[in-house]
Formats: C-alpha cells, structure tokens, sequence
C-alpha cells in the first residue's frame, strides 16, 4: 500500500487497490483507491471535484479514455487501475494549476497523517484476510463434515451387510 501526496508520487507509479490518496490545498481531503473509483470514507467520493468546481463525469470520462456517468466519484472499468492513475494525477495537475505553486500543502510530509494512514490501511488488511481466513475455514469444515457423514454412511452399510453374510472384518476385508 502507498500513500499518494501529489502528482510526483505517480510519475511512475500506477494506483493498487487499497492505496491512500491525500489531495489539499486548503484542506486534506483522503481517499481509498477502490476497484473502479476512489472512496473517502469522511465525507462524499465527490468532495474534491466540488472543491475544484469541476464536472466530475466530464472530467473522469476525459481522462479515463471512455464514458463514465455513474457514482460520486465516477467509475471506471472493473480494476482499470492506469486509468484512475490518470485521473488522480491530472486532479494533482489541477489542484496546482488553481493554487499556483508547485508546492503545495499536499507534498509536505504529514508524519502523523501518514502514520494513521498505515495503521487503518494495516487494520483494514488483517481485517479482510481474518475474513477470508474464516471463510476458507467455514468452507473447510462444511467439506470435512460432508465427507465425514458420508464415510459413516459407507460405514454402516458395511456393518450391515457384515451382519448379513454373518462374517467378521477380516473377512469382510479379504472380501473387498
């Protein structure tokens, strides 16, 4: 996971689901790279296109290379990650372009920001693989049980047809 401060950080660098986005100028604004857009979990997806008066569809749609006319933050493909690369950047363009200076408040370093950052981000991880560890082992345990019934059921057919030839295990064994 990356934390995304200003148009520099993607020089080379393309955006990974769970990376954190920071814009600011006047105020930070922090979002959450999802699979077809970016989240910001404080307030409303579309919160820094209204900040810099832009037609967020008109501009996603521009640099995404497609139509995108859904969400407060408009989507993009299913994990077409090059184009909300695309777009972050050219709002990181835009946000010095509005503010004048290639220096803003986004590149300073913000220690403790980017501490709680990682935290969340590292909280959010063993979250989502406890989950998926639960399900694999939910899943696990279904199979096992369903194996397990069905070996008793092949159990007790054998007993019963022990019973019914009147033979021992032994027996039974050489039998099969």
């Amino acid at each position: 996971m990356a934390i995304i401060k200003c148009e520099y950080d993607l020089l080379s660098y393309k955006l990974h689901i769970g990376d954190i986005v920071i814009f600011g100028a006047n105020e930070e604004i922090e979002y959450r790279v999802a699979d077809t857009h970016l989240v910001n979990e404080s307030g409303s997806n579309s919160k820094i296109f209204k900040a810099l008066d832009i037609e967020r569809y008109e501009f996603c749609t521009k640099h995404y290379g497609y139509e995108s006319n859904c969400g407060d933050w408009p989507e993009c493909d299913y994990v077409d990650m090059a184009a909300l690369t695309r777009v972050v950047r050219a709002l990181y363009i835009n946000i010095n372009h509005e503010f004048g200076t290639e220096e803003t408040k986004m590149e300073k370093p913000n220690t403790q920001l980017e501490k709680n950052a990682l935290a969340k981000a590292k909280a959010d991880a063993i979250e989502k693989e406890t989950e998926i560890k639960a399900q694999q082992y939910g899943s696990a345990m279904k199979e096992f049980i369903q194996v397990e019934r069905e070996a008793r059921s092949y159990r007790k057919q054998a007993d019963e047809l022990k019973d019914k030839l009147g033979i021992t295990t032994n027996e039974m064994k050489e039998l099969f």
